[in-house]
């Protein structure tokens, strides 16, 4: 018996050397390496917009101007064409019609941020033109002084702006819709792709509105033309990346094509004091910088930044 037990506790402690591994200090231990990859950016910042063809915008903003309200009587344009009229004296092709108000040409959205659209109007005007007005108290002086004028307003989304002899630009944003965009894997890795059943994308509407005064004109009088351009790109909340005015200058985030219209020091009402460039701001590259003696005689009070988008931002001088 007791041969037997001594067989079994040699047996069991065979086992336990069995299933162990014994390194001696002179032998090498091998080891594994692990390969990293990384995935690369995926821009997810998609802005694409559909504008409108060549083919849409077609006549679309042209236009007819009845300072003597002739349409009211005769029904009809110079040419004959039947007219409803209307009480601005201003006529837009619209749906086998007329209005004062030109037909929509869309900008429809497939962007997954948000883009603006911005819209600028020149003007080409001769002598003979009848007048264009910056607002509705300006046609009623034209009117007093019994001067045909015209007061022509581009509408870019919620966003007006009245055209004047310098012209004029607005814009309106087109949010984004993120929810309509997925990951995929694609033959060259990570797409950011619109998913197959997408919900509605947002547009933006761009129309010319028009108001001329009631008055005789002068024989020979013309209308301006009036040209649009249009640009697109992401929004930006801010054109500043600092909203207040220090020695060191702010820097400027402007998209492509934007510049600087003005700059007006707000001193209080009635009293506000354009600054000219260069003596007493200066735009140099990216960094815009009032003069230190603006600075140091008007701490805490505020400039008026305009630009040739038609926005404006209002900065503290520190």
């Amino acid at each position: 018996m007791k041969l037997k037990k001594m067989t079994a506790v040699a047996m069991a402690a065979t086992m336990v050397l069995g299933n162990s591994m014994i390194v001696l200090a002179d032998e090498a231990v091998n080891g594994a390496t692990g390969t990293g990859t990384a995935f690369e950016h995926l821009n997810k910042e998609i802005i694409t917009v559909t504008l409108p063809l060549d083919s849409q915008v077609e006549n679309v903003f042209n236009y007819y101007v009845d300072p003597e309200r002739l349409v009211n009587e005769a029904e009809k344009l110079a040419n004959g064409t039947d007219a409803t009229a209307n009480a601005d004296g201003v006529y837009f092709s619209v749906d086998s019609d007329f209005a004062s108000t030109s037909a929509a040409v869309s900008f429809e959205g497939n962007n997954s941020v948000a883009v603006d659209v911005t819209v600028a109007a020149t003007v080409e005007s001769a002598d003979t033109d009848i007048a264009l007005v910056a607002d509705a108290d300006a046609l009623a002086a034209a009117t007093a002084a019994k001067t045909p004028a015209l007061l022509m307003t581009l509408n870019v989304g919620d966003e007006s702006v009245a055209i004047t002899e310098n012209g004029g630009s607005t814009k309106a944003t087109i949010a984004g819709v993120e929810d309509n965009f997925e990951v995929t894997v694609g033959d060259d890795g990570y797409e950011y792709t619109i998913i197959s059943d997408p919900a509605d994308w947002n547009s933006v509407d761009v129309t010319l509105s028009g108001k001329t005064n009631n008055v005789d004109v002068t024989e020979g009088m013309t209308a301006p033309t009036i040209s649009l351009t249009w640009t697109v790109a992401k929004h930006v909340d801010s054109y500043f990346s600092s909203l207040s005015i220090g020695s060191a200058g702010v820097t400027l985030n402007l998209p492509e094509g934007t510049t600087i219209t003005s700059v007006v020091l707000n001193k209080g009402v009635d009293n506000d004091v354009v600054l000219a460039s260069g003596n007493t701001y200066t735009l140099s590259g990216t960094t815009f910088t009032v003069k230190s003696a603006i600075i140091e005689a008007y701490p805490g009070k505020t400039v008026t930044v305009t630009f040739s988008d038609g926005t404006s931002e209002v900065l503290t001088i520190a």
